[in-house]
């Protein structure tokens, strides 16, 4: 099975160049050429990245390559968002309530205890940095 190089990408367009490297961290993944004063292959690299980071790791290739069944992988991989997002706005909701029990309950901050509320705060920040929880709020805002 083919494997290609995971996101994010990116390409540095601030200036207008002969050619464009797309790299994922330090590894170099393509380079496009300019074009005529630059313009057409700076937009070209803008677009590579922007498709490739469009679409999460876990779409296969060749589900993105068929376009006749864009519209119906798209509403399924739409619909699969919303249900993460619904389910990880649940596992934020326990987290959160961990946390709260277990600072009511052991106030003394053992090192054992601490630890285990290093590893939840860490899993909320993550959860909520990164955007991927839907709020009580919003879903009650958007009829779920």
């Amino acid at each position: 099975m083919e494997k290609h190089t995971a996101g994010p990408w990116t390409a540095d367009l601030s200036t207008r160049k002969a050619s464009y490297a797309v790299k994922q961290g330090e590894i170099h993944v393509a380079l496009v050429n300019g074009g005529a004063g630059g313009d057409e292959g700076h937009a070209n690299a803008r677009r590579i990245v922007a498709c490739v980071n469009a679409f999460s790791d876990g779409v296969p290739t060749d589900v993105i390559e068929n376009r006749e069944a864009w519209p119906i992988n798209v509403l399924a991989m739409a619909a699969s968002v919303e249900k993460f997002r619904r389910e990880n706005a649940d596992l934020l909701e326990a987290l959160e309530l961990a946390e709260a029990t277990i600072q009511r309950l052991a106030p003394d901050g053992s090192r054992a205890t601490q630890g285990t509320l290093d590893v939840i705060r860490a899993a909320i920040k993550k959860a909520t940095q990164e955007g991927y929880y839907l709020t009580r709020a919003q879903g009650a805002r958007r009829g779920e």
